[in-house]
């Protein structure tokens, strides 16, 4: 007799459990999911593109940059040739002053030497 009431009593219940959700319709899950893959896509696409900007960005940083090596590079190129030529030209200078000194005093030997 235990059995009988726990056997309507299980009956009773699943008769009132709440009604299983009606299958949605293939269209609208298929329609859901092109949205999902679109929207998908498009964030690829955009992150796509903004690593084609950074890219782009660097790329023209490095050519920038590049310039300005070369412009500096030219710059001291030009500095070291001046200041070579104005040490070339002192060193002329002090050559010709040296040699100028020493004919005065050749001269003043070789006057020295007549007199005597």
């Amino acid at each position: 007799m235990k059995i009988v009431p726990l056997l309507l009593t299980v009956t009773l219940l699943g008769a009132c459990s709440a009604p299983e959700p009606e299958p949605e319709e293939t269209g609208s899950t298929e329609s859901s999911m092109l949205d999902h893959n679109e929207r998908i896509l498009e964030m690829q696409r955009a992150d796509q593109q903004q690593a084609q900007d950074i890219f782009r960005q660097v790329a023209e940083d490095t050519q920038r940059q590049r310039a300005e090596r070369w412009a500096i590079l030219q710059e001291t190129q030009r500095k070291i040739a001046e200041m070579t030529a104005q040490i070339e030209a002192d060193k002329a200078r002090a050559a010709a002053r040296a040699a100028q000194a020493s004919d005065a005093g050749v001269e003043e030997d070789a006057d020295a030497d007549a007199d005597d």
